[in-house]
């Protein structure tokens, strides 16, 4: 999958996997750092704000998207 054909389509829909797949990226890079910067508290705390990330980018990515009434209208 190609970010910039992702990014350039007008369709919605596309554009909002575009941004789950960066904060699930993100995630991932936060996760690690955390990992390696375990022994202290601060590592324990990026760790686990990394994962929330990931969490939350997968649960994003299946859920519908909300259509607006009004502006379709």
């Amino acid at each position: 999958m190609q970010l910039h054909a992702v990014i350039s389509l007008p369709e919605r829909g596309e554009a909002i996997l575009t941004v789950n797949w960066i904060v699930f990226g993100l995630g991932v890079i936060v996760s690690l750092l955390g990992y390696y910067l375990i022994p202290s508290d601060w590592g324990y705390g990026i760790l686990g704000f990394g994962l929330a990330h990931i969490l939350l980018g997968i649960l994003s990515m299946f859920r519908r998207p909300v259509r607006d009434e009004q502006a379709s209208n």
